[in-house]
This record gives structure tokens, C-alpha cells and sequence, in this order.
């Protein structure tokens, strides 16, 4: 079994690799290194909220940070429009989602967001659900405003 002190965000015990070679889209005895079982995992440890079934709409300066504005979608197909205010901000969803938000809202982002944006670096996603997160704020800097 491989696993960091704390956890991953399944609460699951994962195993090492035994080779098989099923890996295309997945491991099928857990032992792919995902998301939800490293960055996902050590950022809830280290304090982060994270935040999914979020679209976020756009990202404005505001308090002492950011104002994301988002929407938070149900199972039943319905979505409820919601803002939060937050110091940082991490952007977290994906290669094709984070590149669409930066540019997206880079009018209202400092200058170094800008001019991150079209040569940034992003993880390769071949495979996305219908909702990416929002954002992964620290926790403790980060204030729920409710709907807005």
C-alpha cells in the first residue's frame, strides 16, 4: 500500500502497480496517481476547500482578494447562483477550464494573470464530468457571501 500521512480524499487505501499494463483510462486496482489522490488530497489536507459540481461565471477583485462568482449545480439538473470572497485563489479546472477562465475575465485580473494566460502550462485532460470545480481557496481566508 502506498499512501501520504494523510490520506486522499476517498478515505481508501491505494496499492502500488502491479504492471499489467489496463492503464488506458484508469487502473483498475487503484494505483493510478489521479488528482483526487495527490494535488486534490494534499491541498484538504493542507486547509483548502474544495468546491465541486461548480461553474464559475467570472472572478473580480474585491475585498481583500477576489470575488468568484459561480454557479452551484444540483443532480436534478437545477443550478443556484452563488459568490465567494476569498484572499487566494487557485485556479483548478483543468487544461481547457483554467485557460477559459484566464482568458475569459483577464480584463478584471492583475497583470501578471494576463499575461500568464495564453502561454501558461496545464495539465493534460482527456476526460472531464459535466462540472469542473470552481476553486480551491484556503480555508480560513475564504468567506461563503451566500447567494448573490
Amino acid at each position: 500500500m502506498i499512501e501520504p500521512s494523510y490520506g486522499n480524499l476517498h478515505g481508501l487505501p491505494r496499492r502500488t502497480c502491479r504492471l499489467c499494463g489496463e492503464c488506458d483510462f484508469g487502473c483498475n486496482d487503484g494505483a493510478k496517481n489521479t488528482l483526487d489522490h495527490t494535488y486534490l488530497s494534499a491541498a484538504k489536507a493542507a486547509g483548502a476547500d474544495l468546491r465541486t459540481m461548480c461553474e464559475v461565471q467570472a472572478i473580480r477583485p474585491g475585498g481583500p482578494g477576489y470575488q468568484v462568482r459561480y454557479l452551484l449545480h444540483a443532480m436534478d439538473g437545477s443550478a443556484v447562483s452563488k459568490r465567494i470572497d476569498c484572499e487566494r485563489l487557485i485556479l483548478a479546472a483543468g487544461s481547457f477550464g483554467t485557460t477559459r477562465l484566464l482568458l475569459g475575465n483577464r480584463a478584471h485580473l492583475p497583470a501578471s494573470a494576463r499575461r500568464s494566460a495564453p502561454g501558461s502550462a496545464a495539465t493534460a485532460t482527456c476526460c472531464r464530468s459535466r462540472c469542473t470545480p470552481a476553486a480551491t481557496a484556503a480555508r480560513g481566508r475564504c468567506t461563503p457571501a451566500g447567494d448573490r
